[in-house]
């Protein structure tokens, strides 16, 4: 990639962050394709809920591998591939999982939960702590309500 008239290759670090992002993306799908199938009320909270971290994901995704010298167009082309694997892999989720037991897909649902809770509960949580003042009791207050909100709408 060239930019700035130096021209040089980009880090191998943003290479992993978009197949991280990815594989990350491709299990969002996941969650939602099996949501629908357990019902159109699980599948719609569970859209909302992937849905509302989508856009500062994508953002941090651009924002890295701008980072890891890559071109601009380059980076947002790597940063749509990742969106566009959620919509694919819910639809091909949805489309596989028809002949799914009940059963399995509530240990699937379980699975998909714990995920949430163990991200909310190791990392976010911690993370508004450290961040002290208000604007990190405001951005955890405001995931809250979302999540309060998403449940009111689907109800």
């Amino acid at each position: 990639d060239c930019h700035d008239g130096h021209c040089h290759d980009p880090h191998p670090l943003g290479m992993i962050a978009f197949v991280g992002m990815t594989l990350h993306s491709l299990i969002d799908g996941v969650i939602i394709g099996t949501g629908f199938e357990v019902g159109d009320d699980v599948g719609l909270l569970s859209a909302i809920a992937v849905v509302a971290h989508e856009v500062p994901e994508g953002i941090a995704m651009l924002a890295i591998l701008l980072h890891y010298g890559y071109a601009r167009r380059r980076a947002v082309q790597f940063t749509a591939l990742v969106a566009i694997a959620t919509p694919v892999a819910a639809i091909a989720t949805y489309a596989l999982v028809r002949q799914v037991p009940l059963e399995a897909l509530g240990a699937l649902m379980a699975m998909a939960a714990g995920s949430f809770v163990y991200i909310a509960a190791s990392d976010l949580i911690p993370e508004s702590h450290r961040a002290r003042g208000w604007k990190g009791s405001a951005a955890l207050l405001a995931g809250l309500l979302t999540a309060v909100a998403a449940g009111l709408v689907t109800h």
